[in-house]
């Protein structure tokens, strides 16, 4: 009995990013839909196999290659023409993906895809900028005013605008993007709401006036995270030294 065991693709191997090219190949012709989504999704696999499978049978195949953060421009573009939406979808989240390809994403004008873009650190702010301009009353754009506002790509004007909102959420998301400009964060550290100064305590760009001020808070807890914060140690002026000669 010929034992070709050598040359038989592994099935488990195509979610493996350690697996050789040449056998990403094999398997992305695999019969099982299971085995080459895993290869879609695969970090390794060539540019080639990215192109085969974006026109794969299978929704969620494609789906998993637009996810794929190393899959190039080309095979991207093709995927964003794809008649599933679920892989549009995919393809707005995806990191990877060029800010240019997912500016024709968003001129579709679907919100649930919008929102997806929204959270996206590689859409380009002033995309993120007019989304975070929509306040129609829905939760779809709600919840993309919180993905920008988490968003660090967003543009500090952005973040200004939002950190002046009604909404207690969205001030408290602004104070914990690490991409808020140190005077948003002075106005957040004057918010009535408990909750988003504490945030604001805990900002490494917050500024030492108004860390200063936030360690004598009427809340505890805001206090207390004022207090433990990293910078309050370092603004502290360093410990005078004894003049020789008085030690002991």
């Amino acid at each position: 009995m010929n034992d070709d065991s050598g040359a038989t693709p592994r099935p488990y191997a195509a979610w493996d990013p350690e697996t050789s090219v040449d056998e990403l190949r094999l398997l992305a012709t695999h019969f099982d839909r299971d085995v080459r989504r895993g290869v879609a999704s695969n970090a390794n696999a060539p540019t080639d196999v990215l192109a085969r499978l974006a026109s794969d049978p299978e929704e969620d195949v494609r789906w998993c290659a637009a996810g794929n953060t190393h899959a190039g421009a080309g095979v991207l573009g093709m995927l964003a023409g794809d008649t599933s939406y679920l892989v549009r979808y995919a393809l707005a989240g995806n990191p990877g993906a060029p800010p240019d390809l997912l500016a024709k994403l968003w001129k579709r004008r679907r919100w649930l895809l919008r929102s997806r873009l929204a959270a996206n650190p590689a859409t380009p702010p002033v995309l993120l900028d007019r989304s975070s301009r929509v306040y129609r009353c829905s939760l779809i754009d709600s919840n993309a005013r919180g993905r920008v506002a988490a968003n660090p790509a967003a543009l500090p004007k952005t973040l200004r605008r939002l950190g002046r909102s009604r909404s207690k959420s969205l001030r408290a998301i602004v104070a914990g993007n690490r991409s808020t400009p140190p005077e948003t964060l002075a106005r957040l550290a004057r918010d009535r709401v408990p909750a988003v100064r504490r945030i604001t305590a805990t900002h490494p760009a917050t500024l030492a006036a108004a860390l200063a001020a936030l360690a004598n808070d009427s809340d505890e807890f805001v206090r207390e995270a004022a207090t433990g914060s990293p910078r309050s140690i370092e603004s502290e002026p360093p410990a005078a030294e004894q003049p020789a000669g008085l030690a002991g």
